[in-house]
């Protein structure tokens, strides 16, 4: 590959960005797509975020089996460079897709990937944020006592780390976790 190649790639991914800036997402997809092949094989790094990119708009356009390819082919390349943190992220990428599908097992499974990740490298943020999508898989699959648990961790978490927000929303699932669980055993 050339130096005009490069630039090209920075320009067409400079588009798609702008793409995704006014909601256009299949321009996206396209502009990121003819990125790609004036990327070369080595530059991984810039792939992965591509795809990862792609994913994501593919997510936007509900593009389901899309986005899990998208986000497994950015996970390969974040593993090949043993890249952990951006390799938890596709995890949690993928898990998503699969609550978006209602896939709560693969789900879950994905999560715990991420999670594992997570703890490993000691992002707390990260594991906060598991916590929740676990929280609210479970939720989903109708185990609501772990579902519980989890929303519990979670907003520990996220008070731990000074995110009201995050320790909000938990304390909003926590509630209508309790309650349901309450309607459930009466």
């Amino acid at each position: 590959m050339t130096t005009e190649d490069m630039d090209e790639a920075r320009k067409l991914y400079s588009l798609a960005g702008e793409s995704i800036q006014k909601q256009d997402f299949n321009a996206a997809l396209a502009y990121f797509s003819k990125a790609i092949d004036h990327l070369p094989e080595d530059e991984k790094e810039a792939r992965a975020r591509i795809f990862n990119n792609m994913g994501h708009a593919s997510v936007r356009l509900r593009k389901f089996n899309q986005a899990l390819q998208l986000f497994k082919e950015a996970a390969d390349l974040f593993m090949e460079l043993g890249d952990e943190m951006s390799l938890g992220e596709q995890f949690r990428n993928i898990g998503s897709v699969h609550r978006d599908m209602n896939e709560w097992d693969l789900a879950l499974s994905n999560y715990f990937d991420s999670l594992e990740i997570f703890e490993k490298t000691d992002r707390k943020a990260g594991i906060a944020a598991q916590y929740s999508n676990i929280s609210y898989a479970f939720s989903g699959k109708g185990s609501l006592h772990e579902a519980l648990e989890y929303s519990i961790k979670a907003k520990e978490l996220f008070n731990e780390l000074g995110e009201p927000r995050g320790a909000k929303l938990s304390q909003q699932n926590i509630d209508a976790l309790k309650a349901a669980l309450e309607g459930r055993d009466i």
